[in-house]
């Protein structure tokens, strides 16, 4: 059954400056913008203690070379906002850019919605009839929240009915605060929220248990006053009727970078394809506004390694054999804007 991936909580943070940690109000990055983490080793990684005045120093992480990039936009601008009309943010992860998640966010609280896919020519939409809240404002030291939330899925395949439900309770308690280090650098006041997520999920097939699974997931984020710097340490266990009980473990980190995907009006200006591709990518430019343009190509760091100059320029292919695997951005911009759209180097 298709999951949608909890965003890391390092998009959660907006805080004011305060001997102690408090986050006041709502928290994502703003349509237009992306951000980027960094995935590490967990081998012998700790979460450390809680409580007052703590240090955890995670500057050492090996990094396991995996990067994901999330884009916000207005969610009246993506295809799936008939489902989710009162969400008021979407999201775009290039680790499965087939896939829109959708958010309320508020200075109240910020929770999730749903998410929506295409798959083989159908529209498979996931719904939160009980939305799945992540935090809670204010928030600091010693504060908490237990919130339950409800999720169902129908789709058909094969020929056949396919209904997932899903039933969970998703708490917290932030329980410290102090200094903590990434490879990105050094904060100084953080605070850390010790997460449990609890949930049952049932799979039928055509009216029938096809499989039962348990999750229960431990989720520590570290979050910092006034910026996106985080880490994060996630442990889960799963118990499947089918599969058995599995473990993972997984941690991250924010490399800070938030940097505008767009300044006009959500333009599409191009199509690019495949959106996976080892060798060649395809770029169509469907705007006339942008045949004469620059085409400029960045990997997950922001580091340029492509740059074409488009005069009166309608297609093109970009060689892409020597680039090393991992995410892309493709832009294509003049004075008149700019439209940004992803790829995969496999």
């Amino acid at each position: 059954m298709k999951k949608f991936a909890f965003l890391p909580l390092f998009i959660f943070a907006q805080i004011i400056l305060n001997a102690q940690p408090v986050i006041t109000s709502s928290i994502f990055a703003p349509p237009g913008q992306f951000l980027v983490y960094q995935s590490v080793d967990t081998t012998n990684l700790s979460e450390g203690p809680s409580g007052i005045n703590q240090t955890w120093d995670y500057s050492n992480v090996i990094l396991d070379g995996n990067t994901d990039t999330n884009f916000f936009y207005l969610p009246s601008n993506t295809a799936y906002y008939s489902f989710f009309p009162s969400s008021n943010l979407a999201s775009l992860e290039t680790y499965d850019p087939s896939t829109v998640v959708y958010f309320t966010d508020n200075s109240s609280f910020t929770e999730f919605n749903g998410g929506a896919l295409e798959d083989t020519g159908d529209t498979i939409v996931t719904t939160y009839i009980n939305p799945q809240r992540f935090i809670e404002y204010p928030a600091t030291y010693n504060s908490t929240m237990s919130d339950p939330y409800e999720i169902v899925t129908s789709f058909q395949l094969a020929g056949n009915t396919l209904y997932d439900h899903t039933v969970g309770t998703e708490s917290y308690l932030a329980d410290g605060y102090g200094t903590f280090i990434t490879p990105a650098g050094t904060c100084a006041a953080g605070l850390r929220f010790k997460r449990r997520t609890v949930e049952v999920d049932t799979t039928f097939i055509n009216g029938a248990i096809a499989d039962i699974i348990e999750g229960y997931n431990t989720h520590y984020s570290w979050l910092c006053q006034g910026s996106t710097m985080t880490f994060d340490i996630v442990y889960d266990t799963t118990i499947s009727i089918i599969d058995g009980t599995t473990y993972d473990k997984q941690a991250s980190y924010t490399l800070g970078i938030s940097t505008s995907i767009q300044n006009i009006n959500n333009v599409i200006a191009f199509n690019l394809f495949p959106t996976l591709s080892a060798d060649l990518i395809n770029i169509e430019i469907s705007d006339a506004k942008f045949y004469n343009s620059i085409c400029i190509i960045t990997n997950s760091l922001g580091e340029e390694v492509f740059r074409k100059e488009l005069i009166n320029e309608k297609n093109f292919q970009v060689d892409i054999n020597e680039f090393r695997k991992g995410n892309y951005f493709v832009s294509i911009k003049n004075d008149l804007g700019k439209s940004v759209e992803t790829f995969i180097k496999l």
